[in-house]
């Protein structure tokens, strides 16, 4: 009989939520922040199996940064492809 290695458990800190809902999470956690206030719709935020995909325009790279950094900190995030133009 094989050897089955059972699937490993995420620290009781995380948990596994929907794509839509992490999606809608980042999105309702942006909306808070005073610099991303009204400018989630210029912004496209995807699930890609464990990676969150940004994309859009910001009008400095210091948004750019902020971006990411602020997303990092929402429960469910593991990594960040911050693919957003500096225009």
């Amino acid at each position: 009989m094989p050897n089955l290695q059972e699937n490993p458990t995420l620290p009781s800190s995380e948990c596994i939520l929907p794509e839509d809902s992490l999606v809608t999470r980042i999105r309702q956690h942006l909306e808070e922040k005073t610099c991303f206030r009204g400018r989630t719709g210029v912004l496209t935020i995807e699930k890609s199996g464990e990676t969150i995909v940004l994309s859009g325009r910001l009008p400095s790279f210091y948004l750019k940064q902020t971006l990411q950094e602020s997303i990092r900190k929402v429960p469910g995030v593991r990594y960040i492809d911050n693919r957003t133009h500096v225009t």
